[in-house]
């Protein structure tokens, strides 16, 4: 019976779980269950304020990045149409389509790159209030560059439409954004804490943004949003992200060794990636049955068939060298024995 390797869900195997355990142990010996979490996690954003370098105003902490989005579209695009581009992050349309007036998905240009002008000309056309956009986007891997998110910030502030930037794959990358939310009214920036910082299974996220708007998203959370050990295993985290910071590297390097290796395989095309997973374009077997066979060995990707409307794309993580060097095996293998 073969082990699973997860390479379909973008975790980051990086962080040694020991480590992690040890850091939640001494969490726990440090908390009393009886007792009510910070209603508003007043002590972890006083920690990502400095981490970041804003003020505890401008952090707002909710239940993981699929809150913040939840949080966000709730406070920012209720009864309004919200735009995005395509293609991005699945759940930007559930929650436009849940608390929006409906979604328009703008595609991205070639080589998946920010479509600015044809973003704000969308925007012009009707009731949008919201724009929600993933840089690295996902599935991609690209990292849009930064004077184009830039221009797009600064254009959309001229018309009062606040921007989402979902930054859950940034610190793979070459940049943040965070500067611009000094320097403009209209962005909010999504930081989430399952990716680099390995805290995927307890579920904790932030948004960075104006006091203005930071205010607004307080309205709308809930007390209590998250527990009282996600918020103080953050915190820990936070104080010993020297050790993080090397584990990221460790990752980026693998990614380039990873990259390199699928460039060698005919039967695909591998896009590069400033994040922590590959987007694959497969030339001569369905995604469905690549993933099908990997599956039957123990290797979990991600199918990308309902992003694209096609069966030529998987997404694979950078996992650890070991998971990475199965996987590649095993490609191969399916890939040259059909």
């Amino acid at each position: 019976m073969y082990m699973k390797i997860r390479l379909h869900m973008n975790e980051n195997f990086f962080l040694e779980r020991e480590w992690l355990v040890k850091i939640i142990a001494r969490v726990l010996d440090d908390i009393d269950p009886r007792v009510y979490p910070e209603p508003f996690s007043e002590d972890v954003r006083a920690s990502l304020a400095e981490f970041y370098g804003v003020s505890p105003d401008n952090v707002v902490v909710g239940a993981g990045g699929e809150h913040i989005i939840e949080l966000v579209t709730k406070t920012f695009g209720r009864g309004h149409r919200v735009l995005t581009v395509t293609p991005s992050f699945p759940l930007f349309d559930k929650y436009a389509n849940m608390y929006g007036r409906g979604v328009e998905r703008v595609p991205l240009s070639e080589g998946f790159d920010l479509p600015v002008d044809e973003i704000v000309r969308a925007a012009k056309r009707g009731d949008v209030s919201l724009v929600m956009i993933d840089s690295p986007n996902n599935p991609t891997g690209r990292q849009f560059d930064e004077d184009k998110v830039r221009d797009l910030v600064e254009k959309l502030n001229e018309r009062n439409v606040i921007v989402l930037l979902d930054e859950a794959y940034a610190d793979f990358g070459r940049y943040s954004a965070l500067p611009l939310v000094l320097e403009f009214s209209n962005l909010v920036i999504l930081k989430t804490f399952s990716k680099s910082f390995g805290l995927a299974g307890l579920r904790i996220g932030a948004a960075i943004a104006s006091k203005n708007l930071a205010d607004k998203l307080l309205e709308n959370l809930p007390p209590y949003a998250v527990d009282v050990v996600s918020q103080r295993a953050l915190k820990a985290v936070i104080e010993n992200h020297d050790y993080v910071a090397k584990k990221i590297n460790e990752l980026r390097r693998e990614r380039s060794r990873v990259f390199s290796k699928l460039k060698e395989i005919d039967q695909i095309d591998v896009f590069p990636s400033d994040a922590n997973f590959h987007m694959i374009r497969l030339k001569s077997m369905r995604s469905s049955e690549v993933c099908s066979a990997l599956a039957v060995r123990g290797i979990l990707v991600k199918d990308l068939t309902e992003v694209f409307g096609t069966e030529e794309y998987i997404r694979v993580t950078v996992g650890t060298p070991s998971m990475n060097d199965e996987f590649l095996a095993t490609l191969k293998n399916i890939l040259t024995s059909t």
